[in-house]
């Protein structure tokens, strides 16, 4: 996947966005995966600890899937950028960071 992503996929820098780096939109091969993978997932978390739909619509609705990539070195970081912070108020809404290695780790 990284391959994939590396030669089809261009990152740039988004005007507006007060992120630090650069994004890209996902092939479409992993969106479906996770429109399959995470209600499984969450119908298993919310079974462990007791809860009926742990938030999760269905069918799940994924407003907003990018590849990201924090390149921006520190010191040119703005003060909004160096604080933690959350990416929405409503409770059934995350944010979910996937890591990608090319090399093995571990």
């Amino acid at each position: 996947m990284v391959e994939t992503i590396a030669q089809h996929h261009p990152f740039t820098k988004r005007d507006g966005d007060f992120y630090p780096g650069v994004r890209s939109h996902p092939p479409q091969k992993y969106v479906e995966h996770l429109h399959t993978s995470l209600p499984q997932l969450f119908s298993q978390l919310a079974t462990h600890n007791g809860l009926q739909n742990f938030g999760v619509e269905k069918p799940l609705h994924l407003p907003l899937v990018q590849l990201s990539i924090a390149n921006q070195a520190p010191k040119s970081l703005s003060p909004i950028q160096c604080i933690p912070h959350i990416d929405t108020q409503k409770d059934n809404e995350w944010a979910l960071v996937h890591y990608l290695f090319s090399a093995p780790l571990g």
